[in-house]
C-alpha cells in the first residue's frame, strides 16, 4: 500500500499513484522493517529534480520493478527539502565511498537505519556505467538472503566513515574580535588566493562541467575586490556577466536555473531554485552597490518579477521551486529553434510587433527577414540547436549591443541603442508567446529557510536600486513567514519548517532559524520597523538555546538538527557551503548582528560559532565561502552602527537617511530612533530633547563619532578611514 498520498510534501505527492508501497521517513517504516526481516530501500530526493522524475518512470513507475522492491524491501521516500537532516547524514554514506553524491540518493538501509549500499540514480538496464536498477534489487536480495555477514561488515564500515564524519570539536574561544583590520584583510587575502586557483578563465567561475555558479564564493571575491584586489574584482565581474549572458540564466523570464551541464553555461538542468535565485539577488545587489556593473539591474528586475510573477504565495511568501520539466520533457518550455521564434515574430505582427509597441517600445527598423536573423543572433539559436542534439537552442545573450550593432545597424551612430532596444522588443515578444506554452509545475511549499534568504535579497536589492517595491516584497514575505511558520513553544521562539496547504511542518532546522533571522535583520534595515528586529533577536535568542550544546566559552559548530524522539539520525555539525550557505556562517552573522544592536552577549557568541574553522575556511575556501566572509568580519571587529535620531517627518531626517542608504548595505547596521524601544546603540541618543534637529550617530567599534546633522557632514563621517 502506497502510503503517500496524505503527505503535505509535493514531492512525496508525486510518488503516491506509483506501484510500490512507499512509506514517509518515520517509526513505523522501520518497526515493519524490523518485524518481517528486510532491508529498508530509501530514496532521497525533491520535486524539481529532474533524475529524480527519470527515475520514477523507468523503475517506481513500472508494476514489474515495483514489484520487486516490494516483495524484497521496505521502501522510504524522503523529501530532502522537508528533511534535510536525513539527506544530509546519508550524502555523508556516499562522500564515503569517493563521490560527490547528489539526487536522486539511494540508499540501501539495515533495519536499525545503517547503511550497507549507497548510490544515487540507477538506470532501468545496464548503461552509463551502471548496474540495471532491477538487478541491483535482486542481487541485494540474494544477499540480504545467503550473505548476511557480508551485509553487516559493510555496515560496519559505512558506519566507521560516517561516524567520523560527524564528530564534534570543542576548543576554548581565543576571543578574536580583538585581531583587527590588519588580520582580517590578511585572513580574506589567504583566502581568496585559493579561491582564485579554481577560477575558469575562460569561461567563468569555477571548474569544470557540470558546473555550479558557486554564489558563497563569488561573495568573497566580491568583498576582496572591495578591499582593492584587482585579480578578485576580474574574476567576480567575469563570472557574473558569464552567468547573466549564458543559457543558464533565462533571458526571457528571469531567473537562474540551478546548474550547467557544461563549462561554458551553456547548457543548464533547467530547474530553478528559491535559495539558488535568493544568493544570485544578493550577490548582484552587491556587485550593483560596490562596483555599478552594467548588467546587474536588469538581472536583478528579472529575477525579482519572475519571483513576483511565478513563485509567489497569494500571502507574500514564495514557493520552493519551478521544475525542469514541463510537458514530459527536461527544458521544453525555454529552447527554441528558428521556426519558433519565426512564428513567434509573425504572429505579433499586427502592429508591427503591436504588444511590444504597447508598452511603449519603438518601432522596428528592420524588416522581417532581418529582424529574425537579428533575433536568432541576439538569443544564440543556431540551425541544428545546441540541445540535446535536436533543432532547439537554449538562448543566450550570445552577441553585445556592439556587436548586433555592427552587424544590424552599420555605420549608425544610434546603432548599439537601436540594437539593445531592437532585443528587448524582442524579448517581450519572446516571452509573451512563450507564456502559451505547458508551464514548469511548481513546489509550493513554503520553507522557512528559503524565504530568509529570499526576504534579505529582497530587501537589499530594494536598497542598491533605491526600488521600495522589493522593499515591499521582502516585508511581506517576512511577515507572511511570521504568521505562518513562527511561534512559541516551552523553549522560546519555534521556527517551524515548511507550510503548504495549511499544513506546518516542524520543527525547524538551524537554516530555519538563521536564515530567517538574518533575513528580518536585512527587512529591519531596509525598513527601520522594530518589530522585525524584536523578532530576529527573539528567534536568535532561541537559535542559540537549541541549537548549542557546550559551555558558552566553547567553541564548537552549532548542531544542525534538534534532537527528535526516538529517531538514531544523529545531528550533524555542518560548514561547508556548496549549495545553501553555511547556516552556521549565517548564524554567527545573525549574532554579530544582534550583538551591536541589542545585547553585546550575542557578539562572543558569533565568535564561539566560527574560531575553530580558521584553518578549513582558508584550505577549503571555495567550499566554505561563507564562513570566510564572516570570519573575515568577525577578525575587523563588531559592526559599526549609525542612529538616526529625531522626528521621522522632519526633512532634515529625511536627508539624513538618504544620505545612510547611498552607502552599502553592510557598511553598517542603521536604527531610526525617535524616543520609542529598545536599542542598545541608541542609549547614548535618547537623552536628547524632544523636537531638537535630527542627528545621526555613527559608532564604529566601541566608540561613536561627533553628531551630524546634516547630509553632507554625514557623508564626510562615513567617508572617514575606519
Amino acid at each position: 500500500m502506497n502510503r503517500l498520498a496524505s503527505e503535505p510534501s509535493p514531492y512525496l505527492q508525486q510518488h503516491a499513484g506509483n506501484p510500490v508501497d512507499w512509506h514517509p521517513w518515520g517509526h513505523a517504516a522501520f518497526a515493519i522493517a524490523k518485524d518481517q526481516n528486510k532491508p529498508v530501500l530509501l530514496s532521497i530526493g525533491y520535486a524539481a529534480c529532474h533524475w529524480c522524475h527519470v527515475m520514477e518512470h523507468e523503475s517506481f513507475a513500472v508494476a514489474e520493478t515495483a514489484a520487486v522492491m516490494n516483495e524484497n524491501f521496505v521502501c522510504v521516500k524522503v523529501d530532502r527539502e522537508e528533511r534535510p537532516d536525513v539527506d544530509s547524514f546519508y550524502q555523508l554514506a556516499i562522500q564515503a565511498t569517493g563521490r560527490t553524491g547528489g539526487w536522486p540518493l539511494t540508499v540501501f538501509l539495515l533495519p536499525d537505519t545503517r547503511v550497507f549500499f549507497v548510490g544515487t540514480y540507477f538506470p532501468p538496464s545496464d548503461k552509463f556505467g551502471l548496474p540495471a536498477f532491477p538487478r541491483l534489487l535482486r542481487s541485494l536480495s540474494e544477499a540480504w538472503a545467503q550473505r548476511k555477514d557480508d551485509i553487516l561488515a559493510h555496515a560496519a564500515e559505512f558506519s566507521e566513515a560516517m561516524n567520523a564524519r560527524t564528530a564534534g570539536k570543542r576548543v576554548q574561544s581565543a576571543y578574536i574580535f580583538s585581531a583587527g583590520q590588519d588580520e582580517s584583510t590578511a585572513f580574506l587575502r589567504s583566502a581568496t588566493a585559493t579561491i582564485l586557483k579554481r577560477v575558469d578563465a575562460v569561461h567563468g567561475g569555477f571548474g569544470n562541467a557540470p558546473k555550479f555558479p558557486n554564489l558563497m564564493a563569488l561573495e568573497v571575491l566580491a568583498m576582496a575586490g572591495v578591499q582593492g584586489d584587482e585579480s578578485a574584482k576580474t574574476a567576480l565581474l567575469h563570472a557574473v556577466d558569464s552567468l547573466v549572458n549564458g543559457g543558464i540564466y533565462d533571458q526571457l523570464g528571469g531567473g537562474l536555473h540551478r546548474y550547467s551541464t557544461d563549462a561554458a553555461w551553456l547548457v543548464p538542468h533547467f530547474e530553478k531554485m528559491l535559495y539558488d535565485n535568493a544568493t544570485w539577488l544578493r550577490l548582484l545587489a552587491l556587485v550593483h552597490t560596490n562596483f555599478a556593473h552594467h548588467g546587474c539591474e536588469a538581472a536583478i528586475r528579472e529575477t525579482v518579477s519572475w519571483l513576483a510573477r511565478e513563485m509567489r504565495h497569494t500571502s507574500g511568501a514564495f514557493f520552493s521551486s519551478q521544475d525542469a520539466d514541463s510537458d514530459g520533457h527536461e527544458g521544453k518550455f525555454f529552447v527554441w529553434s528558428p521556426e519558433h521564434i519565426d512564428a513567434a515574430l509573425a504572429a505579433r505582427d499586427a502592429g508591427p510587433i503591436s504588444a511590444a509597441l504597447e508598452n511603449g517600445a519603438s518601432p522596428s527598423r528592420l524588416t522581417a527577414v532581418e529582424r529574425l536573423a537579428f533575433a536568432t543572433a541576439a538569443f544564440g539559436v543556431v540551425r541544428g540547436g545546441n540541445f540535446e542534439g535536436g533543432p532547439s537552442s537554449v538562448l543566450t545573450r550570445a552577441l553585445s549591443s556592439a556587436e548586433l550593432a555592427t552587424r544590424f545597424f552599420p555605420g549608425d551612430a544610434a546603432g548599439v541603442a537601436d540594437a539593445e532596444a531592437e532585443r528587448e522588443t524582442l524579448r517581450a515578444v519572446l516571452f509573451s508567446a512563450r507564456q502559451h506554452r505547458v508551464a514548469p509545475p511548481i513546489d509550493d511549499k513554503l520553507l522557512a529557510s528559503w524565504n530568509g534568504l529570499a526576504m534579505g535579497a529582497l530587501a537589499r536589492c530594494g536598497h542598491a536600486l533605491g526600488d521600495s517595491s522589493m522593499v515591499n516584497l521582502a516585508k511581506q514575505c517576512a511577515d507572511c513567514i511570521l504568521l505562518l511558520l513562527c511561534s512559541e513553544d516551552t523553549r522560546g521562539r519555534l521556527v517551524n519548517r515548511f507550510f503548504r496547504d495549511g499544513h506546518v511542518r516542524g520543527p525547524g532546522f538551524l537554516d530555519d532559524y538563521a536564515f530567517v533571522a538574518d533575513g528580518l535583520l536585512d527587512v529591519y534595515r531596509a525598513t527601520g520597523e522594530d518589530r522585525f528586529l524584536t523578532e530576529a533577536h527573539q528567534i536568535a535568542s532561541s537559535l542559540w538555546a537549541r541549537f548549542h550544546d557546550g559551555d558558552e566559552a566553547e567553541s564548537l559548530v552549532l548542531r544542525s538538527s534538534e534532537a527528535r524522539d526516538g529517531e538514531s539520525i544523529p545531528a550533524l555539525r555542518e560548514s561547508a557551503d556548496p549549495m545553501l550557505p553555511s547556516a552556521n556562517a549565517v548564524a554567527a552573522r545573525v549574532f554579530r548582528r544582534i550583538g551591536a544592536l541589542v545585547d553585546e552577549a550575542f557578539l562572543a557568541r558569533a565568535e564561539t560559532t566560527l574560531v575553530h574553522l580558521r584553518d578549513r575556511a582558508v584550505k577549503e575556501a571555495l567550499f566554505h565561502a561563507q564562513t570566510v566572509v564572516e570570519l573575515t568580519r568577525v577578525f575587523a571587529g563588531p559592526p559599526s552602527v549609525l542612529v538616526l535620531v529625531g522626528d521621522s517627518a522632519h526633512d532634515a531626517f529625511a536627508a539624513l537617511l538618504a544620505a545612510a542608504n547611498e552607502s552599502p548595505f553592510d557598511a553598517f547596521e542603521m536604527v531610526r530612533w525617535s524616543g520609542n524601544g529598545d536599542c542598545a546603540a541608541a542609549v547614548a541618543a535618547a537623552s536628547k530633547p524632544k523636537g531638537e534637529r535630527p542627528r545621526a550617530y555613527l559608532c564604529r567599534g566601541t566608540h561613536c563619532l561627533p553628531p551630524s546633522e546634516d547630509a553632507a557632514s554625514l557623508r564626510d563621517a562615513l567617508a572617514a578611514p575606519v
